[in-house]
């Protein structure tokens, strides 16, 4: 089913305020809904509560760039992404499609680009074969088997009963296997509308830790203090 433009939510990110409000503003004339972010952690933040159908990322950002946010998007999402950089070295562009980027815009850009550009990546998403990777992923790693469609995790073919918010956190560490997922990105992302805190994200790392152990896994959930988590394969 094809969408409306008013039906179509587009995420805006761009630390640079007035191409923010340019851009924002003029999707938001072509009847799209917006939502704004100045940086890449509100990015996230706002990612999971707006479902938007298009990102618009900025790739040159401070504490947290573009390709960044891209890399956190993709553990979870295969929504469009359209980089928009300064950049003009051809390896930026390569890296950025390497991690998952549909198309790419250069600064500085006309307003009708961007709003062609917009419309020609969202019109490929809605005529692109349904994807069905994520239905049938299986993670495996170290002895755990995680099954993302029957939501069930085995170790060493037995299996672990985990709570809903313990298999999210598993999946997303094995989707990242042996990098460190920060507190602020799962606080965010696994916490649907609610707001986490690092109380609850250290509770159900304890209990999926004691969980995986004890039914033989060895500990591969490392802390990095001050930074987040990483499953260590």
């Amino acid at each position: 089913m094809s969408l409306t433009h008013q039906s179509t939510r587009i995420l805006v990110v761009d630390d640079e305020v007035g191409i923010n409000q340019l851009v924002s503003t003029n999707l938001m004339i072509e009847g799209y809904t917006v939502q704004a972010a100045y940086n890449g952690q509100e990015a996230l933040t706002m990612f999971t509560g707006f479902a938007p159908h298009l990102v618009l990322l900025d790739v040159m950002m401070p504490h947290m760039d573009g390709f960044e946010v891209l890399q956190q998007i993709r553990l979870t999402s295969n929504v469009p992404v359209l980089m928009l950089t300064a950049r003009m070295q051809i390896s930026d562009r390569v890296k950025g499609l390497n991690l998952g980027a549909d198309d790419y815009l250069v600064k500085p850009f006309s307003i009708d680009e961007l709003l062609a550009r917009v419309s020609a990546v969202l019109r490929r998403a809605a005529t692109a074969p349904v994807e069905t990777a994520a239905v049938t992923e299986t993670l495996t790693a170290d002895g755990i088997e995680c099954d993302v469609a029957q939501h069930k995790v085995l170790v060493a073919g037995k299996v672990v009963v985990l709570q809903n918010l313990e298999f999210r956190l598993l999946a997303a560490l094995m989707r990242a296997k042996n990098r460190v997922l920060s507190y602020d990105y799962l606080l965010s992302t696994l916490w649907d509308n609610e707001a986490g805190d690092m109380n609850s994200l250290r509770v159900t790392i304890g209990k999926l830790r004691t969980k995986l152990t004890s039914a033989g896994a060895s500990d591969v959930i490392e802390t990095h203090h001050g930074l987040g988590y990483r499953f260590k394969d």
